[in-house]
């Protein structure tokens, strides 16, 4: 069914794109499907080696040729980063031109402290990120695993368990937290740590708002 405006603006990490509309469509393009075209990275390994990779790769070279038929239709693209543009030139032969995504974290507003029956003190490293192979977060846990740091993981994914369950006792894993939570967990942190390839990241700017540091995967 054809979206009926003269206009419509696709915010798109997957299929947002392939809508039809009777007039005109902007793209702004935060990925191209990542699981379509970054299939090891996203699963986290070898797509051979589960259910949902070869369901994948029997059906990856049908969904991307529709991928790309409706990109093609698309009267602009934008990327929201130059390793997204490079990503959509590779996926789509599509030159995108790149607009920063909006940066929108108030750092005024109420903090709520985080307790959950065990005491979060200042001073500790932190990670905000969906539970994904590719977020990389496995490898922050592990950086800190017997050292003297304490850091706190704020997210929620299909990793929980095995990261709730393989964790030392220095790493504490929460989820579901307000706005108000999120200020009071980013004000009292020590650093951020963004270990994962990411297409923008928001997390280090929103970390920065609150006068905090981030250590970086130099890639993405």
């Amino acid at each position: 069914r054809e979206i009926g405006a003269d206009l419509v603006v696709a915010s798109s990490s997957g299929w947002a794109h392939g809508f039809p509309a009777t007039g005109r469509t902007l793209v702004y393009c935060h990925a191209p499907a990542r699981w379509l075209y970054q299939s090891e990275r996203y699963l986290g390994g070898d797509p051979r080696r589960s259910p949902t990779g070869l369901a994948l790769l029997a059906l990856r070279a049908p969904l991307r040729r529709w991928d790309r038929r409706a990109a093609a239709r698309a009267d602009a693209y934008l990327a929201n980063s130059h390793v997204v543009r490079e990503r959509i030139g590779e996926a789509y032969g599509i030159e995108a031109e790149v607009l920063p995504p909006p940066f929108a974290v108030d750092t005024t507003g109420t903090r709520e402290p985080v307790d959950e029956g065990v005491e979060l003190g200042p001073g500790y490293h932190l990670v905000v990120s969906r539970l994904l192979p590719y977020k990389n977060v496995d490898a922050a846990i592990e950086a800190v695993r017997g050292a003297d740091h304490r850091l706190v993981v704020v997210g929620d994914g299909p990793l929980r368990e095995e990261l709730a369950a393989t964790a030392p006792p220095n790493v504490r894993l929460v989820r579901d937290l307000t706005d108000a939570q999120l200020r009071w967990v980013y004000a009292h942190a020590r650093r951020l740590l963004a270990p994962s390839l990411e297409d923008f990241g928001l997390t280090p700017l929103e970390a920065a708002a609150a006068g905090v540091p981030t250590v970086a995967l130099r890639g993405g």
